[in-house]
């Protein structure tokens, strides 16, 4: 296993050094602090206390998931699982981080690492999905007219019509007896329930993140209204959780350049706000660090 996670952790490495490297090829990287200075003090610590909120709400949503797992941890057990994963992913690719840091901690708890790891993927598969879709959303948003050109003579609702159609029509001729019994075992009313409810605090910390962004953009972007800012971040912020770099870096600051550029922001101010983006994202991290680290034993 170490020799694997050493693999995927140099790799997400080298990926980050690559693409920053082509970054500041391409942007000089001496007006950076120019443009840093730009941002005010005060929106700075505006965008890190919504980053320290959002953390709190990841971990209420990990606690939530654990209960749904059937795994009643107090609080304290499980904020301080999530804050040692969330500094472990500061230092490998985020999904290893979580599994590796959760580990660590919820070992004493009972919980295997097979168990812990089928709680991240199915942690991450929930975050990756919505936040994809918020991307296709404020993606589709920022080409705007275009689509619409293209899309507004389909037949939207027949076509869908006929996929749902054909699914249901697959299912109930080529589903295996297995594949009956998960479905019936994963829409019972408890468990849609729970996934709604895991949604929609996966909604409301996106929500807090694509704030951040948007309004880091705002400084760089002042004409453009706030659905453009969010829909921007929204992009942004989905290229920057892909688990193959090293805690984002890289992937994050060519979305911000690309999709920034876009609106008619230069390369030097997106790299300037999407760095910043990193570096107060890290500091909500490390601010908790001194409290889990600390002596205090889990109750």
């Amino acid at each position: 296993m170490k020799p694997t996670v050493s693999k995927i952790k140099l790799l997400g490495i080298s990926i980050s050094i690559l693409l920053l490297s082509l970054i500041f090829l391409y942007v000089k990287p001496d007006g950076i602090l120019r443009y840093v200075s730009q941002f005010p003090s005060s929106l700075l610590l505006m965008v890190l206390a919504l980053m320290i909120a959002n953390v709190f709400l990841v971990v209420y949503r990990y606690y939530r998931i654990l209960r749904h797992f059937g795994f009643h941890l107090p609080w304290w057990q499980v904020f301080k699982a999530s804050t040692v994963a969330n500094i472990a992913s500061l230092v490998v690719i985020p999904l290893m981080g979580q599994m590796v840091g959760r580990q660590t901690i919820l070992r004493a708890a009972g919980i295997s690492s097979i168990e812990n790891a089928a709680i991240v993927a199915y942690e991450r598969i929930l975050v990756g999905a919505t936040s994809a879709t918020l991307a296709l959303l404020g993606g589709s948003y920022l080409l705007g007219a275009s689509i619409s050109d293209h899309i507004e003579n389909l037949p939207i609702w027949e076509i869908l019509l006929i996929v749902v159609a054909a699914a249901a029509i697959s299912f109930s001729i080529g589903a295996t007896a297995f594949e009956r019994m998960v479905l019936k075992t994963v829409f019972t009313r408890n468990n849609v329930i729970r996934i709604s409810e895991l949604v929609l605090i996966t909604i409301i910390s996106l929500a807090l993140m694509l704030s951040c962004f948007a309004l880091l953009f705002s400084v760089i972007a002042p004409s453009q209204t706030v659905l453009v800012l969010l829909s921007a971040a929204a992009v942004v912020s989905f290229a920057a959780g892909l688990p193959i770099s090293f805690g984002g870096w890289g992937l994050r600051e060519v979305a911000s350049i690309y999709i920034l550029g876009l609106l008619g922001v230069g390369s030097g101010q997106a790299l300037a706000a999407s760095i910043l983006c990193g570096v107060l994202s890290i500091m909500s991290v490390l601010v908790f660090g001194p409290f889990v680290f600390s002596s205090r034993k889990a109750k």
